[in-house]
């Protein structure tokens, strides 16, 4: 009775002491938890006070860190950005931002729209979307790598006016980011994109494109805060655009914007189905459509690897021998 008595004894003994262990770990996890949490908004709070000053600012609305147990991230109702010196500015809708507690520079966001963007060269923009979800893993300065999908992407020129109304809707719209050396490079993906009644220019059925650009010294460029098209230069190693029920242009070279805003380019246009791209294309400029014609047949004669030179020289676009027009500054 007494060897049975003191085993119970025993196993009370290490049960109590495995409950008290577990209960203490779970206070000390919940106390890191919290530390980490109230540090993240302290180093965020702190972050937009120095975006803010000499006329800039930057706001996260009711900022506050969630996910516990498993997760940490920052929340707020709304956030706005402005750099004076650019005329750069963003406002949105609420954030949403998450990390596991393992890997807490890999980091995934919601935005809520509307959002309301002015830039230099461009008229303000008002963008909606049913979903946007970005991610990114984090380093000291730039990210490693960056994400954005847009599902359901609608932009309007938000400006009264005659200039008001929509500008351009698309089935899906992502963005891909990296630096590479002191390059950055860049990828888009579209599909389903169409004009709106107030963009200037050719009418053209719905399209979808991949594009993979480098931008040069973007590293340098973005560590300067020097994100102004204005003066810089770009390769385009690769641009495809596909238009809906057939035709195809693949477009690859360097591009370079001048402190004018005008292009310059030399760019080699490779075609496909290009009947139907001729078509597309007369259809787009009827005041064109006896080139395109000549065009078609000549590029119908090189068999079918057709390729011609867009050269682009202060904003004036040559196609093979065809002058398409002026590209207006940026």
């Amino acid at each position: 009775m007494t060897s049975s008595r003191t085993g119970s004894t025993g196993t009370a003994r290490r049960f109590t002491w495995l409950a008290a262990a577990i209960v203490a770990a779970i206070a000390l996890y919940s106390g890191g938890w919290y530390f980490a949490a109230q540090s993240l908004t302290t180093e965020a709070n702190a972050a937009l006070k120095r975006l803010s000053g000499n006329g800039d600012r930057a706001s996260c609305e009711n900022i506050e860190a969630r996910g516990y147990p498993f997760r940490i991230g920052l929340f707020c109702d709304s956030i706005f950005v402005e750099r004076r010196i650019d005329g750069f500015a963003l406002q949105a809708g609420a954030l949403r931002s998450a990390a596991q507690i393992y890997a807490p520079r890999q980091v995934v966001a919601e935005l809520d729209g509307p959002a309301r963007i002015n830039a230099p060269g461009l008229l303000p923009l008002k963008l909606n979307w049913e979903s946007v979800r970005a991610s990114a893993r984090l380093t000291t300065q730039l990210p490693e790598r960056a994400s954005l999908v847009a599902g359901r992407l609608k932009v309007d020129i938000d400006e009264p006016g005659e200039t008001e109304g929509e500008f351009l809707r698309a089935r899906e719209l992502q963005l891909h980011f990296r630096p590479a050396g002191n390059d950055i490079e860049l990828g888009l993906r579209i599909s389903g994109a169409e004009a709106g009644d107030t963009l200037p220019g050719p009418d053209l059925p719905p399209l979808s494109g991949i594009a993979d650009i480098a931008i040069d010294n973007g590293v340098d460029r973005f560590a300067r805060g020097a994100i102004t098209l204005l003066g810089s230069s770009y390769v385009v190693k690769r641009l495809d655009l596909t238009f809906e029920g057939g035709g195809s242009v693949s477009v690859a070279g360097p591009v370079a914007i001048g402190q004018d805003g005008l292009i310059d380019a030399t760019l080699e246009i490779h075609t496909g189905e290009t009947t139907r791209l001729m078509e597309v294309l007369a259809t787009a400029y009827p005041h064109l459509s006896s080139q395109l014609a000549a065009l078609s047949a000549g590029l119908a004669a090189l068999g079918p690897d057709q390729s011609l030179p867009l050269r682009i020289r202060k904003g004036v676009a040559i196609f093979g021998f065809i002058e398409l027009g002026r590209i207006p500054p940026l």
